[in-house]
């Protein structure tokens, strides 16, 4: 419904996001319940409607209920005879050991399968985890980052890559986008025990100031990606107000614009409000300018000189 409801005139890339394989690091193994008939077909409707076709995958991790889990225990990274965790993510997400030749193998193997399918866009997140590798080492953590992202870029060396998890310096010049904060929270600032144990945590409140305050690498080292915007009422905290600060500042900050909307539910005030934001995607974001309760962005655009007062606070524009 997502891909019916889309304009190809307004929205260039239709992306499938995690929960396509059964688990994660089975990568080539297909959910048969979400998707009986499979991505390929997918892949061949997104581009006969003129689009791009996207996928997401975290090469580098794979969960404990995952195949590769049980059956190649020789990959995954381990301290002191312990399997490493990259976090708690499904049912716990294993740094694989991506200096072994194995690993970098099945890693081709799957983007491959995906390549010949027809994906034109990679976004490959939880990178991270190659950092986490230090026993054993004779490279640095950041070498062993670098070199993870220079095989992945090997394997897609025409493919459009969106690193996301990423430390950012890792990714100069090897990834066409990046991520340049955490993931948009459905309410402004995450739940409270979040906010306790978590600096680099899901929030939109983190992650407009990293959009604003990273904007800088936009063009210069990757085309930064800002995370979503959400217009949507449903099944969402933030306000009308939060809602077009974050569509606003993405717009004028980032070179990525995805949404999780269904943007066929759009009324026309909401439609309204995405081609505002819209306009500002060609301005040039010229100063910015760090008060005690407010930033201001100023930037041209079509030759005039215009500005976003944003107040961090609250997550709204003044």
């Amino acid at each position: 419904s997502n891909l019916n409801a889309l304009d190809p005139d307004e929205f260039e890339l239709f992306q499938i996001d995690d929960g396509f394989e059964t688990f994660v690091g089975d990568w080539m193994d297909i959910d048969p319940v979400k998707f009986p008939n499979g991505l390929a077909y997918i892949v061949k409707k997104v581009h006969a409607k003129g689009m791009l076709a996207g996928l997401w995958l975290a090469p580098f991790v794979c969960e404990t209920k995952s195949r590769i889990y049980a059956e190649h225990p020789d990959w995954l990274y381990r301290e002191n005879g312990q399997e490493v965790f990259a976090g708690s993510n499904w049912s716990g997400d294993v740094v694989l050991d991506i200096r072994k030749s194995e690993v970098q193998d099945y890693i081709g193997r799957c983007l491959k399968f995906y390549r010949d399918m027809g994906f034109d866009f990679f976004k490959l997140d939880f990178l991270y985890a190659a950092v986490m590798i230090r026993e054993g080492n004779d490279k640095t953590r950041a070498e062993t980052m670098r070199a993870g992202m220079e095989m992945l870029r090997k394997y897609l060396p025409d493919e459009m890559i969106l690193g996301c998890g990423v430390p950012l310096s890792s990714a100069f010049g090897l990834v066409d986008y990046c991520r340049v904060g955490p993931d948009v929270s459905l309410v402004f600032d995450d739940v409270a025990y979040m906010r306790i144990m978590h600096r680099e945590r899901i929030s939109t409140k983190i992650t407009l100031q990293n959009t604003i305050f990273r904007a800088c690498m936009d063009g210069s080292v990757f085309r930064c990606d800002p995370d979503v915007f959400l217009l949507r009422d449903d099944n969402i905290k933030l306000s009308k107000e939060q809602r077009r600060a974050l569509v606003m500042i993405n717009h004028l900050c980032g070179s990525v614009y995805m949404t999780s909307d269904n943007v066929g539910e759009y009324d026309k005030e909401k439609r309204k409000l995405l081609e505002e934001a819209r306009t500002l995607s060609r301005a040039e974001l010229n100063d910015v300018v760090c008060e005690k309760k407010r930033i201001t962005l100023k930037y041209t655009l079509d030759g005039k000189e215009g500005e976003l007062i944003y107040d961090p606070k609250n997550g709204v524009l003044l």
